[in-house]
């Protein structure tokens, strides 16, 4: 199909996930794949469909995740990307005050090896997009291992 082994690999690790029942997709030998959490600035979902049509074909050939229901609630990136990575608005995270670092909030990736999605082998994230937009909110983010 053109893609890597590496995205070949993680496709059918998904794929036989699924085809499994809930105790056995708790527990498997294989290493799971790397999470990708992509958004884009300043672009609608429709706006996107229309606009970047190869994107869209992309994503649905590679199994991502649309998430339809998703709105803005705030004015620029940071806000709705912090809505999207905890599930609350800017001003209700009792870990963006000054005196707290941001390594403290209740980000989706904290629970990963928990709930065994990453194991603990590779537990990082990719913060390059956070370090940035936060720069002119907050200047707590330490960069550690986010699991």
């Amino acid at each position: 199909e053109g893609h890597s082994k590496e995205t070949n690999s993680k496709v059918a690790y998904w794929k036989d996930r699924l085809q499994k029942s809930g105790s056995e997709r708790m527990i498997s030998a294989q290493k799971p794949p790397n999470v990708l959490i992509l958004g884009l600035d300043s672009v609608s979902r429709l706006n996107m469909i229309r606009s970047l049509p190869k994107l869209k074909t992309f994503l649905e050939a590679n199994d991502f995740v649309e998430m339809k229901g998703y709105t803005k609630v705030g004015e620029n990136t940071f806000p709705n990307m912090m809505a999207a990575m905890g599930g609350m608005k800017l001003h209700e995270y009792p870990c963006i005050l000054p005196e707290y670092m941001v390594d403290n909030c209740p980000f989706i990736w904290k629970n990963y090896s928990v709930r065994r999605i990453v194991k603990s082998d590779a537990p990082y994230f990719l913060l390059s997009w956070f370090t940035a937009l936060t720069h002119n909110y907050i200047n707590n983010l330490k960069g550690k291992n986010m699991d």
